[in-house]
């Protein structure tokens, strides 16, 4: 019995046996698919071959010196032609005895099509500072990849009845198909789960390693891993509620800016080793670990084998990798918390859920949105839709208390982070009320202010990985509505629109669930007969090739040429030049006493931010007794250096390489050769 949604393609494809007045027709057709099959094969080869200038190739249509390169690909389709040909005289030939296993093998062989376009996906040279070129291929060969996947699973098994070699063939497959269920059935229950696991030891063994080695080498900033480490630490030791010297001053609160009462949680832990280097760990840890809560919820949705692909791909996701290599973020840790509650929503442990709910309201304000969408997601997907709607309404009424009231009164009245959507500000209006009645009023223009490229490029390496799945149903548009209010409405904002920025977890807290959500749907369209199960293998397929090819290009797992931590490429492991500047900024910090107030230059703040005050040089001096600068410094830095040395309120006490040491009152014979360096003057005090 056919079924209802058989593509044109697969209604094509006769049963088998063929007649002998079909055999010619038919079997050019093949010919001419097979050659196809063989020219990408051979072509894939080639660029494999060639592969040191397939670079210059894809990006300005070079090969290099000498014409056999180019001989070679002609070799290579004359070569194909030519089997082809023989194949199709000889299927002339003997016509009828071996119809079935020529065609159905052909068909079978469709993925080879779209062999010679794979070469230059994971040739990350080709695709510099070209990402609009590289996601629109990517695309095309994602597309290209489901459809020959499902031609070939589509097409029609091996007739045995009719055909005495066919069923040799068949034979030979039907033990082989025994023996693969045979040991199928002999794998471990929980394998899968072990798999994940593995993935989520090696992922956070790897980031949680080279963030710690990028903060040693002094390439951490003060904004944000000192902020956030002078935070905890003083969480910890019961200072200030959500004191942040580093973000303004001795009295500087964070609260205005986000309401993380997740750092109460994390003092405990940071008790262990009070230093920056404790808060990448549990980053690393718990960024990785959220593929467990994925894979436990998928395991219900859709089996565990499907479940652990998903789960494997979000530990791939290059938006996870930038976010991760971006020093330390509550937003990114927020999905662990998130698909938690939903598993344990799903699974009836109502305490676990009410613990995980808590915990997930405590990580970020604005984390508390993509929980009240995760629950509208249950509600749209009809998946426990009471318990959804209660966290729809739980997450969108803390986010309104907190935002709209604690720390709105915290920021004296005004709106932090406003100035990220400026151009949706209307004139008169200062806080997000004028963004809201933009949007509202004024659709057009709003909608005028995201057709940029930068934003196509940016929503596309955020969907393609997941080769748009999220989008098979309308609810990957309701899974979209936290990255898009968030992201992009966004105006002259980049790091908003950069997936090395930890704003990508606004986008992946929604789609892998939604993910999970569609293949299930899928499973369920399979069962009744609606789809073949072609249908919903290609998607995988497709998936799969997405995940893998943009995880290469924009990741960090699989090559470390390009890939980004914040606005710039990320520097990974140690050179000579690192070590050095490690042992010159220890002599300097051995001087600085444990609690000595200090202020320091952008770079240098994380390293002394586990004491009460940890001031930003280019801010401002404050009341600090130590001033750790770098030279060359910046302007700002440069001004207020200048200011305190010159008016002889600090003296220089030692210089380490690239790193000079200053304290309040201390003498100032070293002074005059520093200001000399830096290109200031001394004031002359005796002028009138």
């Amino acid at each position: 019995m056919r079924l209802r949604s058989e593509s044109n393609v697969e209604a094509s494809i006769e049963r088998l046996p063929l007649a002998r007045d079909e055999l010619p027709s038919r079997f050019w057709a093949t010919s001419v698919l097979l050659t196809l099959e063989l020219l990408s094969f051979g072509l894939c080869a080639w660029q494999l071959r060639s592969a040191d200038a397939l670079s210059s190739l894809v990006r300005s249509n070079e090969l290099g010196p000498g014409p056999e390169r180019w001989g070679g690909a002609g070799s290579v389709a004359a070569i194909a032609t030519f089997i082809s040909l023989v194949v199709a005289l000889a299927a002339l030939t003997w016509g009828r005895k071996y119809a079935c296993l020529l065609q159905t093998f052909v068909l079978r062989c469709a993925p080879l099509l779209v062999a010679a376009l794979l070469p230059p996906l994971f040739e990350w040279r080709a695709w510099v500072d070209r990402d609009l070129s590289h996601v629109l291929y990517v695309l095309a060969v994602v597309l290209a990849t489901k459809k020959v996947f499902y031609v070939a699973l589509s097409a029609p098994a091996i007739d045995q009845k009719h055909c005495p070699e066919c069923a040799k063939v068949g034979g030979h497959l039907s033990r082989l198909a025994f023996e693969f269920r045979t040991i199928a059935r002999a794998l471990p229950r929980h394998l899968p789960f072990f798999i994940v696991l593995a993935g989520v030891i090696g992922y956070a063994g790897f980031f949680a390693y080279f963030t710690i080695v990028h903060h040693r080498n002094a390439l951490s900033a003060s904004l944000d891993m000192g902020l956030e480490d002078n935070l905890v630490w003083n969480v910890l030791h019961r200072g200030p509620l959500f004191k942040s010297s580093p973000l303004g001053g001795p009295t500087a609160s964070h609260l205005g800016f986000h309401a993380t009462w997740f750092a109460f949680v994390l003092a405990p832990l940071y008790a262990l080793r009070q230093s920056a280097e404790t808060l990448l760990l549990i980053q690393a840890m718990l960024l990785g670990g959220a593929a467990i809560p994925l894979y436990l919820l998928g395991r219900r949705y859709v089996g565990p084998w499907q479940a652990a692909l998903v789960a494997l791909c979000y530990l791939l996701y290059p938006g996870l990798h930038g976010s991760n290599l971006y020093d330390f973020h509550y937003l990114p840790l927020g999905p662990f918390f998130m698909w938690f509650v939903v598993y344990f929503v799903e699974s009836r442990r109502w305490v676990w859920a009410t613990i995980f709910i808590v915990l997930t309201l405590s990580v970020r304000e604005d984390v508390a949105v993509g929980l009240g969408f995760l629950g509208g997601l249950l509600l749209l997907a009809g998946r426990r839709p009471k318990d959804g709607l209660l966290l729809l309404l739980v997450g969108a009424g803390y986010f309104l208390v907190m935002k709209g009231v604690v720390m709105h009164k915290a920021m004296g009245g005004s709106d932090a982070f406003v100035h990220q959507y400026k151009l949706l500000i209307p004139d008169g209006d200062s806080g997000f009320s004028g963004v809201i009645k933009t949007i509202l009023s004024n659709p057009l223009y709003t909608l005028s202010t995201m057709m940029e490229r930068q934003k196509l490029i940016y929503f596309m390496q955020i969907a393609l990985p997941l080769a748009f799945l999220p989008f098979r149903r309308p609810i990957g548009l309701w899974a979209a509505v936290p990255g898009l209010l968030f992201t992009l409405l966004s105006t002259e904002y980049p790091p908003l629109l950069m997936i090395s920025f930890q704003y990508t977890a606004y986008w992946s807290a929604q789609l892998f669930p939604a993910s999970l959500l569609n293949l299930r749907w899928m499973d369920q369209r399979v069962r009744e007969g609606v789809h073949s199960a072609a249908w919903r293998a290609s998607w995988v397929a497709a998936l799969i090739l997405a995940t893998l090819t943009t995880s290469y290009q924009y990741g960090a797992l699989m090559q470390h040429d390009i890939t980004m931590g914040g606005f710039g490429r990320y520097h990974f492991g140690s050179d000579a030049a690192d070590y050095k500047r490690r042992a010159d900024l220890r002599l300097l910090l051995r001087q600085i006493p444990p609690m000595g107030k200090v202020v320091a230059t952008e770079n240098v703040v994380p390293q002394v931010s586990n004491r009460p005050d940890a001031y930003t040089l280019r801010i401002a001096v404050f009341d600090a007794d130590y001033i750790l600068f770098r030279l060359p410094a910046g302007q700002y830095e440069r001004e207020h250096v200048l200011e305190a040395i010159e008016s002889d309120t600090f003296g220089v006490v030692a210089e380490s390489g690239e790193f000079v040491l200053a304290k309040r009152g201390h003498s100032t014979d070293k002074n005059a050769q520093f200001i000399s360096r830096m290109g200031g003057h001394r004031y002359d005090r005796h002028r009138p």
